[in-house]
């Protein structure tokens, strides 16, 4: 039985001295144990190594009863930090992370793409009664994918990315940049395939995929129809 599950008023002065010790000790060691894997996940070089930090991570709860860290971030940062690592990993530098002060807690993570709107920031959110993260646009919180390492299993939106990338970034964004933007989406997904063995569906960005969709613009360019759907 743990100290902290003991009833103060069963103890001696010296016994409750002695249990507050040891709470703070034990607090402080979960402290350690979450840097260790926090140093795992920013540090490690191989993928196997990078996708069992984020995992951990992501349920970690670092406060315990007697140690409570008030600067720390959050489980979407988490799954951020993986996605950004792995594509470092593959040298892919597209999507480029960047971190906003925070006061009250670590700085706020998020993405943005060169050469498109710098308004359009992108990070992961959790959802009620929703396992895993969805990868949103950060503005209008739609969703691009939804990712869960534990089951691993990711799926792409394709309603998003047609409305986002292609109908609307396409007419005021470089569209190289905007069919790059979707190609780094596709190529994240080939590598947890080939990495981790990860179930994706890609949705209508699948060449193989025989479902039909209806496109909101039907003036889109070769290129970026090539993007869409020659993956």
């Amino acid at each position: 039985m743990s100290n902290e599950s003991l009833n103060p008023s069963s103890l001696t002065t010296n016994g409750r001295l002695v249990a507050y010790s040891d709470s703070l000790k034990t607090g402080l060691q979960h402290g350690i144990e979450f840097t260790k894997l926090f140093d795992q996940l920013t540090d490690t070089k191989d993928a196997n190594e990078l996708l069992e930090a984020s995992t951990a991570l992501f349920d970690f709860q670092m406060d315990t009863e007697y140690v409570v860290y008030p600067h720390k971030y959050n489980a979407n940062d988490y799954y951020l930090i993986f996605m950004s690592r792995l594509l470092e990993l593959h040298s892919d530098k597209d999507a480029v992370l960047h971190s906003r002060e925070d006061n009250l807690k670590a700085d706020t993570l998020y993405q943005t793409f060169p050469n498109i709107d710098d308004k359009e920031e992108f990070h992961f959110e959790q959802r009620a009664n929703q396992d895993g993260a969805f990868y949103v646009e950060q503005n209008s919180h739609q969703v691009i994918f939804s990712l869960n390492l534990e089951e691993k299993t990711m799926y792409f939106n394709s309603d998003t990315i047609t409305k986002l990338f292609i109908t609307e970034w396409s007419d005021k964004s470089d569209k190289d940049e905007v069919t790059n933007a979707v190609d780094l989406f596709i190529q994240f997904g080939k590598y947890l395939v080939s990495d981790f063995d990860f179930s994706v569906d890609f949705n209508m960005l699948d060449a193989s995929n025989d479902k039909k969709y209806i496109l909101a613009n039907t003036n889109l360019s070769e290129q970026i129809m090539d993007k869409l759907f020659g993956l």
